[in-house]
């Protein structure tokens, strides 16, 4: 994978496409010190919007195929017949769940990291760990590997600045999913914090509170988590109420793949799926409260 992971990077550069690898093998570089040290799936890279179309064409003419939407989407998920796994990236999450990191800031401060004997340039050691944290917190931190990814950057990356890392999460409203990783990691993995970070974790009962729903989880027997499970979740891990009052909008105004395929219009009228998805809404969830008052109003009347 990793060496697959190099051929499409060259790929890409020869066709003046510019691109950065991160998590998969280069995560496993920079935060175990050994692409053998941490097991991964697929390869993420991310590319700008306007790349993502002629990025898609080139893994698809190398024999890959199309699993996801059409490439104006932020994201593309292609497999090939091997089972090996591309998921190009112009940002790294869909908007309802902002990460404390945007796409476009990282372009600037790349750093550099050795991989199978060449150098490829991926994120810094911050944005990293704004990355993990965020994208931890938008899986209800299911997969115990992801709080290893923290702990293992703790130990490996002692020279991180956390209070930069806090600073700039602070300023998008998202402190709060940063101390929940790192609180994670030391209850349950037993990495040592920063003086200063194991203040602010001991300053928030919220942390503290998620992190005992997030042991639960991973102690009892695996199970996907219910919308109302994960937007509930959503709602506590962000500290300030206009941030969830936006991400609330966000989740009822921001198509989703599942919108696209309901009704299938060209790009030049994409923006209509701003109107018709809350109507999709108000239609599904709309009738299933209906039946729900007509069932508690026949038993009353019994």
């Amino acid at each position: 994978m990793s060496g697959e992971l190099l051929a499409i990077l060259e790929l890409y550069e020869q066709a003046g496409i510019p691109a950065v690898p991160f998590k998969g093998p280069v995560l496993a570089v920079q935060a175990y010190g050994d692409v053998a040290l941490r097991e991964f799936r697929d390869l993420d890279i991310l590319v700008t919007r306007g790349a993502i179309r002629p990025a898609r064409e080139l893994l698809l003419a190398r024999g890959f195929s199309a699993e996801s939407d059409p490439p104006w989407y932020w994201h593309q998920r292609l497999r090939r017949d091997d089972g090996l796994i591309v998921e190009l990236h112009s940002e790294f999450a869909p908007p309802e769940f902002p990460y404390p990191i945007r796409a476009a800031d990282v372009w600037s401060r790349l750093e550099p990291v050795r991989l199978g004997g060449r150098t490829v340039h991926s994120l810094t050691g911050e944005d990293l760990a704004l990355l993990l944290c965020a994208h931890g917190a938008k899986h209800l931190w299911e997969r115990r590997a992801w709080i290893g990814d923290i702990a293992a950057l703790l130990a490996r990356r002692p020279d991180l600045d956390w209070d930069s890392v806090l600073a700039r999460a602070r300023q998008s409203g998202a402190e709060r999913i940063v101390l929940l990783a790192l609180h994670l990691a030391n209850e349950l993995l037993g990495a040592p914090l920063p003086t200063t970070v194991a203040a602010r974790v001991r300053a928030d009962a919220t942390v503290r509170s998620l992190g005992e729903r997030v042991r639960a989880r991973l102690s009892a027997a695996p199970q996907p988590p219910t919308t109302w499970e994960t937007r509930a979740f959503y709602w506590r891990v962000r500290e300030r109420w206009p941030d969830r009052l936006r991400d609330f909008a966000r989740v009822l105004l921001t198509p989703r793949p599942v919108d696209l395929r309901v009704v299938e219009l060209p790009n030049r009228l994409y923006a209509l799926y701003y109107l018709i998805r809350p109507l999709r809404l108000a239609a599904k969830y709309g009738a299933r409260l209906l039946r729900v008052v007509r069932v508690r109003s026949h038993g009353r009347v019994a």
